[in-house]
């Protein structure tokens, strides 16, 4: 029940809606991909971060959407 698998499950469902003509697992799998690519995105961020380098603004955020991208420490435990 963490914040990624959530993320997943959003993502899953706008599928679902989106694509009905695709297959299950291609559906699952594009989530799945979306998931992964968030974290790696975080990952990065957060690395950087405690490296003290330089931080850029993601993809993500330079998007219209932005505002339904979740940020990096909004997706883990306090």
């Amino acid at each position: 029940g963490n914040a990624y698998r959530r993320y997943y499950q959003e993502q899953r469902a706008r599928l679902d809606v989106a694509k009905p003509d695709w297959i299950p697992r291609r559906r699952h799998l594009t989530a799945l991909r979306m998931t992964e690519k968030l974290f790696l995105a975080h990952l990065w961020l957060v690395w950087r971060e405690q490296l003290g380098l330089p931080i850029t603004a993601p993809y993500a955020d330079a998007r219209d959407d932005s505002a339904s991208t979740p940020r990096p420490w909004a997706m883990v435990d306090a």
